[in-house]
């Protein structure tokens, strides 16, 4: 296949557009100043612009407008070819991104710990191949509090975006009749659209992946190609400057239109609705709106032509690819909400920040001195950060800095993470399977549940060690899955059932310890956009956990529920990054017990009527005032409600005599 034809013959029915027509629109500045407002505001003020993060989708529409405007109109000029869009990609994206990633590389070895450094790393390397999209639809939801403590988390968009440069110049260049181009963009929209909405309850595959996303870039394409004549640009005809005609006037509809529904959109689509699905079409549209409407109207030199809205359309890419790398790490490093004086001080620093890299870094790869030096130094620039990136990875994040050695012993995740493989016959998930093997035990003690049934088995570990018991520990769990029969999404149900049907053929053990993240559960769960918005009310759950119960007491199994650990402690915020210390952090009892939504008066009662006792860890951890966090160098916790290893440990020595009356 050619990589370059004319327009003249290939395209006949289109206008050719005069060689050095400036495809430039200041308008589409404004457009960009718009969207990257969303976003910023989204980010920060989320309670008052809650849908500001489609900001993103009038970026991809736009995005799809002037690639497809710019491809078409080289190809008109004769001098298209493929590896001069992508050479012009390079220059337009590369430098400022790469330049991001050096200063979250740097920032990341001085303030995070050594797990955090190597997700890092990793996330590094995907953002160098832009296919950082895949890997967090596997790991994170973009909407739940904790993404804000990934700092390249907002290059999912990016990724997208270069995902689709990979296939739509090469569409152009296999269907060459404008019309048929036409048609197979419409076709494309259909499919994706539909593959957007199929998949919208799908863990995050809607919002993450290209393929539920593509319709929104050639919605902007579809408009190049619908204009009349073919290819013609607006920069060629001036419509009636001077007079109000018609023509103004509906162009003026079509703008205020089209600004009204995104300023609609920022107030009222939530990050709580089923995002992009149908939801997304507003924005979308409204985005075409603008972009069709003449751009030499009055309106739209007010609105969109202004010298502040066009320059802050010129820095929204420096300034998308800022703002979230200084909310993440402000985050991070003072693990706390952003007060007024927090918010505009980042909003200052990431504009600074976005002018300098615009004038330093963009500009002159694109424009100046290092326009045609700039495939060499890019290059280099990637191996280098590839390199850095590699060795963030395999170093497991650099145990030996400085503020790692005060987390050395407090890695802040989950011990035994052992597949379950062996009874799932899947690779490990959010699994838990664990067995101490002492030789010569004869029993078994049994933990079975959620992921705060994890959390305790390195207590019960170290109480039967401390104990000197011969028993084997059997640890099975899996996160948001409690372990009810008959109970929860797809995933938990086809899990509890291999479990007990593990159970079913091995022998048995005497005792059995229960636990779950009981709130959650009893009040009503909800699995949100990750499982289908799959929910439970809390009178499912009591009837399924009651005769799960009875299951397991038919079976001679000796049940202990152990109850939540004091819920919202902050363990990341008991090192200080900054001075590399440790400092206060302990945990309001007044919150803990605020936290529990008063669970136990539900639960304590269903498991007193079938004679079962309960272990409380709230007593030796917690005071009047207090609930402890962190003990000298010892933090007890690996996040808001999930005991560490050495928060298991601790709980073992404090409370051994009680579990030892069990």
């Amino acid at each position: 296949m050619p990589n370059s034809f004319k327009i003249s013959e290939d395209y006949p029915e289109a206008l050719k557009l005069p060689t050095g027509t400036n495809f430039y629109e200041p308008a589409l500045d404004g457009l960009r100043a718009i969207a990257i407002i969303g976003v910023l505001l989204y980010h920060l003020f989320p309670k008052y612009v809650p849908g500001g993060f489609i900001g993103v989708d009038i970026f991809f529409v736009l995005s799809g407008y002037l690639i497809t405007g710019i491809l078409l109109r080289n190809i008109d000029q004769d001098h298209y070819t493929i590896a001069r869009f992508y050479l012009g990609r390079v220059r337009r994206l590369l430098p400022a991104l790469f330049t991001v990633l050096l200063f979250v590389w740097v920032c990341g070895y001085q303030f995070l710990f050594a797990e955090e450094f190597q997700r890092l790393g990793k996330q590094i390397l995907y953002s160098i191949i832009f296919a950082n999209n895949f890997l967090y639809n596997n790991e994170i939801n973009y909407f739940e509090s904790y993404a804000k403590l990934t700092p390249l988390l907002h290059l999912w968009s990016l990724a997208v975006e270069c995902q689709f440069y990979l296939f739509f110049p090469f569409l152009i260049l296999l269907i060459r009749n404008l019309r048929y181009l036409l048609i197979a963009v419409i076709g494309l929209i259909v499919l994706s659209f539909a593959y957007n909405v199929y998949f919208l309850n799908d863990n995050m595959i809607s919002f993450y992946l290209p393929y539920a996303r593509i319709w929104e870039f050639l919605i902007g394409s579809t408009l190049v190609l619908i204009e009349k004549n073919g290819l013609q640009s607006k920069a060629v005809f001036k419509v009636h400057e001077k007079k109000e005609t018609l023509f103004n006037v509906l162009d003026s509809i079509l703008l205020l239109t089209g600004i009204g529904l995104i300023g609609y959109s920022f107030v009222q689509i939530m990050n709580t609705d089923a995002f992009p699905g149908f939801v997304a079409l507003l924005p979308c549209l409204a985005a075409a709106l603008i972009i069709k409407a003449n751009p030499n109207i009055h309106i739209s030199r007010i609105l969109l032509q202004n010298r502040p809205i066009v320059f802050l359309g010129k820095i929204s890419y420096p300034l998308y690819l800022w703002h979230w790398v200084i909310i993440s790490f402000f985050k991070i490093i003072y693990d706390k909400e952003l007060n007024t004086k927090n918010l505009f001080g980042i909003i200052l620093v990431s504009i600074f920040l976005s002018v300098l890299t615009y004038f330093l870094v963009e500009k002159p790869f694109r424009y100046g001195k290092l326009k045609n030096s700039a495939p060499i130094y890019l290059f280099s620039f990637a191996i280098f950060l590839t390199i850095l990136g590699s060795i963030t990875v395999y170093g497991e994040g650099f145990n030996d800095r400085g503020i790692n050695l005060l987390a050395f012993n407090n890695r802040f995740d989950e011990p035994y993470k052992q597949s379950c493989n062996f009874i799932s016959g899947k690779d490990f998930v959010d699994d838990r399977c664990h067995v101490t093997k002492i030789d010569g035990a004869r029993d078994q003690l049994l933990v079975i549940g959620d992921s705060i049934a994890n959390s305790y088995a390195p207590m019960l570990e170290e109480y039967i060690t401390e104990t000197k018991q011969n028993l084997n520990l059997v640890q099975f769990g899996m996160g948001q899955c409690p372990l009810v029969m008959d109970y929860g999404p797809p995933y938990c149900r086809d899990f509890t059932e291999k479990v007990f049907s593990y159970l079913a053929h091995n022998t048995l053990p005497q005792k059995l310890i229960y636990s779950a993240a009981w709130p959650d559960y009893l009040l009503g769960k909800n699995w949100g956009r990750r499982w289908k918005f799959f929910h439970a009310d809390g009178s499912e759950f009591r009837d399924k956990f009651m005769k799960t119960v009875d299951f397991l007491q038919s079976k001679n199994f000796q049940i202990i529920v152990m109850l939540m650990p004091p819920d919202g402690a902050s363990p990341k915020s008991c090192i200080d990054r900054i001075n590399a210390n440790f400092r206060e952090c302990d945990l309001s009892s007044s919150l803990a017990l605020s936290n529990e939504n008063n669970y136990r008066s539900i639960l304590l009662p269903l498991i007193a009527g079938r004679g079962i006792n309960y272990f409380d860890p709230m007593p030796f951890l917690c005071n009047n005032k207090t609930c402890t966090v962190r003990i000298e160098n010892r933090i007890l916790y690996n996040d808001p409600r999930h005991l560490s290893e050495e928060g298991g440990q601790y709980l073992a020595k404090e409370s051994i005599q009680t579990l030892s009356s069990f």
